[in-house]
């Protein structure tokens, strides 16, 4: 029992040191954390972001050790509690229960500091993801921008390329755009630009993509697909716009309209000019062909 009290007696001022460290060190992350400014620029955004990925993990990782470090000083206050010296060992014992008191109270506050700035650096990462997702996003109608499409159209043909995962890309544009413009206004074109977006968004998987190209034409990715399928697929959408009819003018006005769409797979070699030139020119083919149809590119 010497021995134990003895080695105790050296060993709890070591982790009071090292709680007071950890503690010091957590005040300062919960400060630091509530003054990340958010960047305006994407790539720092991003690299910020996956810093703070990382941070909100090791964060976890630490409020759960020093969990298990507090009922492990609890059981070890208990046990040293239990002990009955008498005599020269006497002092020692509650010395080192005062000790060990005031190392719980530490790693109480520490845990509670921990739990604070992993609540704050989740918020952060959340915010940081929002505008992350607001940067790639269409305001007009909530499905990708350009910048969305060129960023997962790059991560398709290096996937196609390292591991031959076939995807296909798909043009849709709305047919006589101009005329509806000039017929029944802007307001209305927005409208029926709005409502393809959704039709779109809605009949794709999780690991495709919408994404808004220009004007009035789309984008959409399909991962691991074929043309025959993707053709399927699209022509579904084609013919709900087609019977579809569209709203606008406080729900009073009702149009109607269609689109043409042009697709192609992905070859090998391809390069983002390359595979967009071959959807586009299937597109071009849909429309000179009388629009409102799908159009897979041949050679």
């Amino acid at each position: 029992m010497e021995t134990f009290l003895q080695g105790l007696f050296w060993c709890v001022p070591v982790a009071l040191l090292g709680g007071f460290i950890g503690y010091w060190v957590a005040r300062r992350a919960a400060r630091a954390s509530t003054r990340v400014a958010l960047p305006d620029d994407m790539h720092q955004r991003d690299a910020l972001l996956r810093a703070m990925t990382l941070l909100v993990r090791s964060t976890d990782k630490l409020t759960s050790d020093v969990d298990v470090h507090i009922h492990e000083l609890e059981d070890a206050c208990r046990q040293l509690g239990e002990l009955h010296v008498t005599g020269e060992f006497a002092p020692i014992q509650a010395a080192l229960l005062s000790q060990i008191a005031r190392i719980l109270e530490s790693n109480r506050h520490l845990e509670d500091d921990l739990i604070c700035t992993r609540y704050k650096l989740h918020q952060q990462a959340a915010e940081l993801d929002r505008t992350r997702q607001e940067a790639r996003t269409d305001s007009l109608t909530g499905v990708g921008n350009r910048k969305a499409f060129d960023e997962h159209l790059t991560f398709l043909l290096a996937q196609f390329h390292n591991e031959r995962m076939p995807f296909v890309l798909v043009l849709v544009d709305v047919d006589n755009f101009k005329e509806i413009n000039d017929s029944y206004g802007h307001r209305a074109g927005d409208q029926v630009v709005r409502e393809l977006g959704e039709i779109l968004r809605h009949s794709v998987r999780d690991s495709d993509l919408v994404a808004r190209y220009g004007g009035d034409e789309f984008a959409i990715l399909f991962a691991n697909i074929d043309e025959p399928t993707a053709h399927s697929v699209t022509d579904r959408i084609r013919q709900q716009l087609e019977s579809h009819a569209i709203l606008w003018d406080d729900d009073v006005e009702r149009l109607s309209t269609t689109c043409s769409i042009g697709l192609s797979g992905v070859r090998d070699d391809d390069t983002h000019d390359t595979l967009l030139q071959r959807a586009d020119q299937a597109l071009y083919r849909a429309k000179h062909a009388g629009r409102n149809r799908v159009t897979v590119y041949s050679d």
